[in-house]
């Protein structure tokens, strides 16, 4: 009797474990099934153009590095505007606590100057003296703890006057 039901409980075993692995195997998905507008792109190179009048827009979650500019003047302007985007509700929206810092950089690597900035919709920002004819870049950084929120500064500025390499 015991050898019988040793025996049962085996074949059982073997047919339990076919059907989940034929249910498995008939759960397929096809990709042309899924809801639009779930899926976002995100570049591998996080660096951004600046376009010929100076103007840029930006969109990271910890730090960003402008393309390469020259200056045009002894002084150069950067003014940053920025929100807070949410990609899980694929919207913006204003925070004077989301927190980034915009630096200036000569091509060598040597910072000239940075200032605080934040996501508040709010226009802004400050002159500095720079060699005329010398290339330089921005430097976006986040003081602000995003790790795993989904949330990303998103945001446009000027710098001028400069000509962007």
């Amino acid at each position: 009797m015991k050898v019988n039901a040793k025996i049962l409980s085996l074949v059982m075993s073997v047919v339990m474990l076919m059907a989940c692995t034929v249910t498995v195997c008939t759960a397929e998905t096809n990709i042309e099934d899924l809801p639009e507008g779930n899926f976002t792109f995100i570049p591998t190179d996080p660096r951004e153009r600046i376009n010929s009048d100076g103007s840029f827009t930006f969109y990271f979650r910890h730090s960003l590095t402008s393309g390469k500019f020259t200056a045009n003047s002894n002084t150069v302007r950067i003014d940053t505007g920025a929100r807070v985007y949410d990609l899980a509700t694929d919207s913006y929206y204003d925070d004077s606590n989301a927190l980034f810092t915009v630096s200036l950089y000569k091509s060598n690597g040597v910072r000239v100057g940075r200032y605080l900035a934040s996501a508040d919709n709010a226009y802004g920002g400050i002159s500095y003296p720079v060699t005329k004819g010398s290339t330089y870049y921005l430097y976006f950084e986040i003081q602000s703890d995003f790790t795993g929120t989904g949330k990303y500064i998103s945001g446009w500025g000027k710098i001028s006057p400069v000509t962007p390499k």
